[in-house]
C-alpha cells in the first residue's frame, strides 16, 4: 500500500486542501538478467536440468496418474489457450494449426490471460512452448520474434571476450 498526499485548491471551500489518496500495489517487482529470460533453450543438458525444466518455464513438466504407473498415461495441465501433447515421456503445451489466439500467444504477439500466468506461476500449470524460445514468467508471454534476435546480438562471438 502506498499512500500519496496531493494538495489543491477547492472550489467549494475556496482554499488549500490537502487529500490522502491510497494505492495498492498488486504487481510483482524484481531485478531480471535479460539474457537468462530472453535465450531460447531447446533441450535441458542433465537429468538435474530435465528435473528442474518446468520451474524455469521449459515446455513445463508432468506428474505420472496416482492410478496408473503407465508411461502413456502421463497427465499434465496447460493454459487455457494451449492443448496437451505427450512425446518422449515429456508433456509439452502446444496449438494446433487453427487455434489463431494460440498461435499468437506462442510467438509472443498476445500476454496469456491472468489466470493462465497465475496458474504458471503457482506450479499448477505447464508454460508453454513458445516459437521464439522460452516462456517469459514475469511478462505472462512468449519471447517475440525480434526480442530473440536482440537476444542473441549480446553474446560475444569470440573466446576472448568472455575474459
Amino acid at each position: 500500500t502506498t499512500t500519496l498526499r496531493t494538495s489543491g485548491i477547492s472550489r467549494s471551500r475556496g482554499g488549500p486542501t490537502v487529500e490522502k489518496l491510497v494505492f495498492n500495489n498488486h504487481t510483482e517487482c524484481v531485478c531480471v538478467d535479460r539474457l537468462e529470460e530472453f535465450m531460447p533453450r531447446d533441450r535441458p543438458s542433465s537429468n538435474h536440468d530435465k528435473e528442474n525444466a518446468g520451474r524455469r518455464g521449459f515446455r513445463g513438466n508432468y506428474s505420472p496418474d496416482t492410478d496408473s504407473g503407465n508411461s502413456e498415461s502421463k497427465s499434465c495441465r496447460c493454459p487455457s489457450q494451449f492443448s496437451a501433447r505427450h512425446a518422449d515421456g515429456s508433456c509439452f503445451c502446444e496449438c494446433f494449426d487453427k487455434q489463431r489466439d494460440c498461435i499468437r500467444s506462442k510467438r509472443g504477439k498476445e500476454y496469456l490471460p491472468h489466470d493462465d500466468r497465475i496458474c504458471i506461476l503457482r506450479g499448477e500449470c505447464m508454460a508453454p512452448s513458445c516459437e521464439f524460445g522460452t516462456y517469459l514468467r514475469r511478462a505472462g508471454r512468449c519471447p517475440r520474434k525480434q526480442e530473440k534476435f536482440e537476444a542473441w546480438q549480446h553474446y560475444p562471438l569470440h573466446d576472448e571476450e568472455y575474459k
